[in-house]
């Protein structure tokens, strides 16, 4: 019986020291802070999006940012990609690529750094940007990965695929996903009371998201769009323009958003109850609003 304890006893040992270097080697590339933020700016007349992106690594951090991808929901949405200085050249890939099934549901824009250039914690990035044709801007996910050695394995042990618990911590990689402003496909056919809804949903969204500042106007948003919703079905398409524009006209970025290539406080005093947004949630909100009453 002694020796039988003794050899579980051995045994177990052996299995946490097995473990504990397991967990050296596989260090996943999450110790991260990050967040990224979004500016839209649209010329009207080619109907050309252009979005740059600003990656923040804040003080909690214990790696540098390495990596960054934005997630689309179809092809064929994006050109003219570019990104700072020193990072590598970044690449676009299609649909249908990827170990698993939400990989390959998406395309994506992804920028990677050497060591030298990537992001450390307490700092920022910018120069992350491409330009969109025949979209709108809508929600969509974000990944960034922060270095960390990559995994070993003695000789012939490295494994065929994935490393579970390792690669798989997302769908994308050991990394941390988010939720950022990004073009997606405007809808065919569109049904305008349908579309309202999705706006209502973006409000949601992009309230829980940090991108609604102000309770009592984001509400007034709502009932607008709901009114605006109503005036539809019963097909009095008149009433919904005027609502749909009484929510255009009152929504209005904070700080130094951009759009139509001109700053935001130059359109600050154009009437309506200043429903104040982020970037992001005006982006979202005002092309998506345009596009809709362009439409009725």
């Amino acid at each position: 019986m002694r020796q039988a304890g003794t050899s579980i006893s051995v045994l177990f040992l052996a299995l946490l020291a097995i473990a504990s270097l397991h967990a050296q080697e596989f260090e996943p590339g999450n110790r991260i802070d990050a967040r990224v933020s979004a500016k839209v700016l649209h010329k009207p007349k080619e109907n050309i999006f252009t979005y740059r992106y600003t990656v923040e690594n804040g003080k909690t951090a214990a790696q540098s940012i390495w990596r960054l991808q934005i997630n689309m929901p179809d092809d064929g949405l994006v050109q003219q990609m570019s990104g700072p200085a020193g990072w590598f050249e970044p690449g676009l890939s299609p649909k249908g690529r990827g170990w698993n099934p939400q990989l390959r549901s998406v395309a994506f824009v992804s920028w990677a750094a050497p060591t030298n250039v990537q992001i450390a914690p307490r700092k920022s990035g910018k120069g992350f940007a491409f330009i969109s044709i025949n979209s709108l801007p809508g929600i969509v996910n974000y990944y960034v990965e922060g270095y960390a050695p990559a995994p070993s394995f003695p000789a012939g042990g490295a494994p065929s695929g994935p490393i579970p618990g390792y690669d798989d911590l997302t769908p994308y990689g050991p990394g941390v996903v988010g939720r950022t402003v990004g073009p997606v496909k405007p809808p065919t056919p569109l049904i305008p009371a349908v579309f309202v809804d999705y706006l209502i949903g973006m409000v949601e969204e992009a309230t829980r998201l940090g991108w609604m500042h102000d309770k009592e106007p984001r509400h007034s948003l709502l009932v607008d769009l709901k009114e605006a919703k109503a005036a539809l079905l019963r097909g009095d398409t008149k009433a919904a323009r005027k609502r749909l524009k009484d929510v255009l006209d009152g929504v209005r970025v904070g700080e130094h958003g951009e759009e139509d290539g001109r700053k935001e406080k130059d359109k600050d005093d154009r009437g309506g109850e200043g429903k104040e947004s982020s970037a992001e949630g005006a982006a979202l909100l005002r092309y998506n609003l345009r596009y809709l009453i362009a439409r009725l």
